[in-house]
């Protein structure tokens, strides 16, 4: 997940209850002005929390991975393979 989608998750409710916002487009371009907008420190809280999160996702999915014992061929390579 993005830093971007972290802050949009974190400030939805209140963007929509400051601002009165009900239409999905208009608390999106909220949002994203909002993220313009924000200081490089709350960027970086954002960022920092994103790469802890996919830190997270690869070693659980190498436990995934090596659960069932290996990754599978993709079925485009199965059939590539077969033929």
């Amino acid at each position: 997940m993005s830093a971007y989608l972290l802050f949009s998750a974190a400030h939805r409710e209140e963007v929509k209850q400051r601002y009165g916002l009900k239409a999905v487009g208009d608390v999106a371009k909220k949002l994203a002005e909002m993220w313009k907008d924000a200081s490089a420190e709350e960027k970086e809280k954002y960022n920092q929390e994103a790469a802890a999160l996919k830190e997270k996702y690869e070693v659980e999915k190498g436990a995934y991975i090596a659960k069932k014992g290996g990754e599978k061929v993709p079925t485009i390579m199965y059939f590539y393979i077969l033929i």
